[in-house]
């Protein structure tokens, strides 16, 4: 990423919202491919699946609080900001963790990864999905 596109995702996560112009920042994305494994019977089986994901990601700028949006509804989320990536943290209520990481690319769009490490009914299943996000956009008051 180069150091323009730095200095603005900077800009629009930490300083918008002291300026009292930004109010949230959204991320509209797309997985179009995914890999998963899972435990049956003591063993890992993986599979290659061309299952879609599609979700947006909502970061409000004046509480730094951060929240997904999908079929399902919404879902508080925790959010870490690098320079060049931001990451999303998600406990679900029965305990499984799903992370999001969305790498910002030169060109103002982000390649994003989405993991989801889960037991369920006693087994285990890991999924990754990737994509892109798009319509980075700053909703002005």
């Amino acid at each position: 990423m180069n150091l323009p596109s730095r200095i603005m995702l900077f800009l629009i996560i930490f300083l918008f919202p002291y300026m009292g112009y930004a109010k949230s920042v959204t991320f509209d994305c797309r997985l179009t491919s995914a890999s998963t494994y899972v435990n049956e019977k003591g063993k890992i089986k993986q599979e290659q699946t061309n299952e879609k994901m599609n979700f947006q990601l909502l970061v409000d700028t004046d509480t730094k609080k951060a929240y997904m949006l999908g079929d399902n509804g919404s879902t508080p989320v925790e959010c870490l900001v690098t320079s060049s990536q931001i990451f999303f943290v998600e406990k679900t209520s029965t305990g499984n963790i799903t992370t999001t990481s969305l790498f910002m690319q030169d060109d103002g769009g982000c390649v994003v990864i989405h993991s989801r490490h889960m037991e369920v009914l006693g087994g285990i299943l890991a999924s990754q999905y990737y994509g892109t996000c798009t319509d980075m956009y700053v909703q002005i008051n």
